[in-house]
């Protein structure tokens, strides 16, 4: 039986968002945050996990992974916040494990005001 892989959200030190897929949260949030998991974060690093989906296989993640990229920032957070929980996320806090709490409360306001969303594609 084939691996699922997973869509996920994560939010870095500096308030940014990135998005990307993987078969091991844990393992590909761990290579984030030592510098490990791509030019992106390695310049941005991550703070926590705030959102993860399922996919049955790679292409579908993939093809969900590049519908995401083309979000805005506030329309990513609505998407996530959307998503089923996958259970304790990676990074999370044990007040954070709702998709997107703190993310939807704060944050939200200041990137709508702040943040172009083209730099996140």
């Amino acid at each position: 039986m084939p691996k699922p892989w997973y869509l996920y959200l994560l939010e870095c030190q500096n308030g940014r968002l990135y998005c990307g897929i993987s078969t091991d949260l844990a393992a590909r949030f761990d290579k984030h945050k030592r510098g490990k998991g791509g030019m992106f974060t390695r310049l941005n690093p991550p703070r926590r996990m705030v959102a993860a989906t399922v996919f049955e296989n790679r292409a579908e993640a993939s093809r969900a992974e590049y519908r995401m990229k083309q979000l805005s920032v506030v329309e990513k957070v609505r998407v996530a916040v959307g998503w089923a929980s996958v259970g304790v996320l990676p990074g999370s806090d044990a007040e954070e494990r709702e998709v997107g709490s703190r993310l939807r409360r704060d944050d939200v306001k200041r990137r709508r005001r702040t943040t172009d969303s083209s730099r996140f594609l």
